[in-house]
């Protein structure tokens, strides 16, 4: 929203309305109708919807009515068990709930199956005990046996 400064002959001054002053002769700022009207009813729109009745003598309304809306407003998160269950569709999911959830969608790989693998540390690599894990070529040169 702003000023119609699109309107020809509108009567901004220094990009704001300004009142007639009959005792000086200066005109006041032209505003159409389908403007002023529009103004009104966006502002009115956001008033009703926080529950508030319209006050002319109230110039702080519309700040109380969109803290209003914003303050009910909450995020509700999924636990872990709805999103690696995949559940819920509403709830936000953090950075760590989706991690979780794409590790639980993930399987295990194995001698016959595609999926998840795990790359053996050094220490697993040298004492062999870890057989469900991988090991690099870079590893496979420092096996300590």
């Amino acid at each position: 929203m702003d000023f119609p400064k699109s309107v020809p002959s509108v009567g901004l001054v220094d990009g704001k309305f300004i009142d007639e002053d009959a005792l000086s002769g200066t005109p006041g700022s032209l505003i159409p109708s389908a403007w002023g009207n529009a103004v009104t009813l966006e502002i009115l729109n956001v008033l009703q919807a926080a529950g508030l009745v319209p006050d002319e003598d109230d110039n702080a309304q519309l700040l109380a009515a969109i803290s209003s809306l914003v303050e009910g407003v909450a995020l509700e998160f999924a636990s872990q068990a709805e999103a690696v269950g995949g559940v819920n569709e509403v709830k936000v999911m953090s950075p760590l709930r989706v991690a979780q959830a794409i590790t639980a969608a993930l399987t295990a790989a194995t001698e016959s199956a595609y999926g998840l693998v795990r790359i053996a540390t050094q220490a697993q690599t040298n004492t062999g005990a870890a057989d469900d894990v991988v090991i690099t070529p870079k590893e496979t040169g420092r096996v300590c046996l």
